[in-house]
């Protein structure tokens, strides 16, 4: 009986050495899978960074055309950097856009900006002036005015000059009776 005992014995052994060896082929597998989608996802972050380079380049040309009344850069999901151009991450659209939207149909335009709440409106600046009220009004290519309630904000409004071509975070208000698209700064 002893005999048979170590004959099972040097089989387990030898079972447990086939499992393991199987064991080990199938771990060197899985690295180079793993490998090979770390390799991919590389190649796609690097395409993505190629992309939102290129998509910045883009908005830039398209408030460029925007600018002169022929096209629009309206573009969800994107934010404007501080030299007025789109970026990925929240949700834009040109003053020219906005008040075209507003003038096709004012109940759709209300619909579609008041969900988000806040967004980037770029334009070039047309004016800056107190309203009625005490508020500052920063006009965007003649056809929005971003609305500004408190004198706080006033330090950083003092440094806008027209020409500028800038974006406001604002929640969209709606249409005044003077044409204008109205907009509210968050900060009030």
């Amino acid at each position: 009986m002893d005999r048979n005992l170590k004959i099972l014995a040097a089989l387990a052994c030898v079972l447990l050495i086939a499992v393991l060896g199987l064991l080990a082929l199938a771990l060197n597998d899985l690295r180079r899978t793993v490998s090979a989608v770390d390799g991919a996802v590389r190649q796609i972050a690097r395409v993505e960074g190629v992309q939102e380079t290129v998509s910045g380049q883009l908005a830039g040309l398209a408030d460029l055309v925007d600018d002169d009344g022929n096209a629009s850069d309206d573009g969800a999901d994107e934010e404007a950097d501080g030299d007025g151009q789109a970026m990925p991450g929240r949700p834009s659209v040109s003053a020219r856009t906005l008040w075209q939207d507003f003038q096709a149909n004012q109940v759709r335009a209300y619909e579609k900006y008041e969900s988000p709440r806040i967004w980037a409106v770029s334009g070039t600046v047309d004016s800056v002036a107190y309203g009625d009220s005490g508020y500052i009004y920063v006009g965007l290519n003649n056809v929005v005015k971003v609305r500004f309630r408190r004198d706080y904000e006033r330090e950083w409004l003092d440094e806008i000059d027209k020409g500028q071509r800038l974006w406001f975070e604002c929640a969209v208000e709606g249409q005044h009776e003077d044409g204008f698209v109205i907009c509210v700064s968050p900060n009030d």
